[in-house]
């Protein structure tokens, strides 16, 4: 049987579960709509007056269905094991049909010709060739409707093992039904003295089910072959990924080296010159540049968090003044920064701001940009025990000054 299941215990589980929810579904309508017609059948014909047994023939059905919704419905634990619940209903719910053929064929037969042929039974009863071949016609034609009305509600079975799949479990369901089915009918003299009836359309199930064996083969390995091949591209996405996460971040911590370094070496010849010769203030701007992208690399966690949604806020105690020197820093622009202190994320507001006044100086003037970063104090908000600070932050240039 392991060339129909996995060799790996944790990928097979895998595949049930992927499964198992619309099995588990299906396996829920079969069994309301198995009790509904259980439940409906026997009040739909017009005979009354039937024997109790005609009733209670149907109770094995409703209960196997009931069964089998209470175990899958109301306890988890065996729904690892719903395969073999599923094939078990569907074999006591075939030898169920059988039994009902014959109570059924007795009650209708009986029915015929007491009620709805009373006058043609009294009439034909002094001649006993006769009468026999008013019950032999009788018992053929009920026994026959009856027969065929089972075998078309053992669609619903079908249906259901289909869904489930091909299994050791559903493939010992598939042999069983017809032959326990076929016994069931055997064990009614009225069904033996009309066995004539019963070849062809036993032949006919069987049959149908060795078709529905192929079918849940075929369908059952399709689905293996896909969930292997989903789940070989996931596991192969998720090594590129990891791989190529782990090479970034090789490439990050080695572009901040290298950067490191520059800068380092600039500030080096820097102290050869003056602060008031021009090449000072380009390199001095080179250097705060190399430090701006080392901070940037260093954010590279941050970068992740955000574009995946899972980013944390951490909150610490700043100093506005010297938040706004860092995010400005080598760039030609104005600040207007209050004197205060105050609880923020320097990380994701570095983020925001730093792409902020690029942009600023991107598509403001190409001359002047005029960019200015105004951070105002909007009021505060007296809540005890902290003072909370309503903040405004804006970045403007010359082509959006306000």
């Amino acid at each position: 049987w392991k060339g129909y299941r996995f060799h790996d215990t944790e990928k097979e589980q895998q595949f049930q579960n992927l499964y198992l929810p619309d099995l588990l579904r299906f396996c829920q309508v079969w069994c309301v709509i198995n009790v509904a017609f259980d439940m409906v059948q026997p009040f739909t014909t017009t005979a009354n007056g039937f024997s109790p047994a005609f009733y209670l023939a149907h109770v094995p059905g409703i209960a196997i269905a009931l069964g089998l919704l209470i175990i899958v419905s109301c306890f988890p634990s065996n729904r690892r094991h719903i395969l073999f619940w599923v094939s078990a209903a569907t074999v006591l719910t075939a030898a169920s049909r059988g039994l009902l053929v014959h109570f059924q064929s007795e009650a209708l037969i009986g029915y015929s010709l007491q009620d709805e042929l009373g006058e043609v039974t009294k009439e034909v009863s002094d001649n006993k060739a006769a009468m026999d071949q008013l019950e032999s016609f009788l018992g053929q034609r009920t026994i026959i409707s009856v027969l065929n009305a089972q075998l078309a509600q053992g669609v619903l079975n079908f249906l259901l093992l289909g869904c489930a799949g091909f299994a050791q479990s559903t493939l010992w369901s598939c042999v069983l039904q017809p032959l326990v089915f076929l016994a069931a009918l055997l064990m009614s003299p009225d069904i033996r003295m009309h066995v004539s009836v019963v070849p062809v359309r036993c032949a006919g199930m069987f049959i149908a089910y060795t078709l529905l064996l192929v079918r849940m083969r075929s369908d059952s390995l399709t689905r293996r072959r896909t969930f292997f091949l989903q789940r070989y591209f996931q596991v192969a996405l998720g090594k590129a990924v990891e791989s190529s996460r782990k090479a970034d971040s090789i490439l990050n911590h080695t572009l901040k080296n290298y950067m490191a370094d520059s800068a380092g070496e600039i500030d080096l010849f820097l102290d050869r010159f003056e602060k008031e010769d021009p090449m000072y203030a380009e390199l001095h701007g080179a250097t705060i540049s190399l430090q701006r992208g080392m901070r940037a690399c260093r954010q590279r966690q941050a970068y992740l968090q955000l574009t995946s949604g899972d980013y944390r806020l951490s909150l610490y105690p700043v100093e506005l003044e010297t938040f706004a020197k860092q995010i400005t820093a080598g760039r030609d622009m104005t600040t207007e920064i209050p004197c205060l202190r105050v609880l923020l994320d320097p990380t994701l507001l570095g983020l925001i701001f730093d792409n902020a006044i690029s942009n600023a100086f991107k598509h403001g003037h190409a001359d002047r940009p005029d960019v200015k970063l105004a951070i105002q104090n909007m009021g505060n908000v007296q809540e005890q025990p902290k003072q909370v600070a309503m903040l405004s932050f804006r970045v403007t240039n010359m082509a959006n000054p306000q």
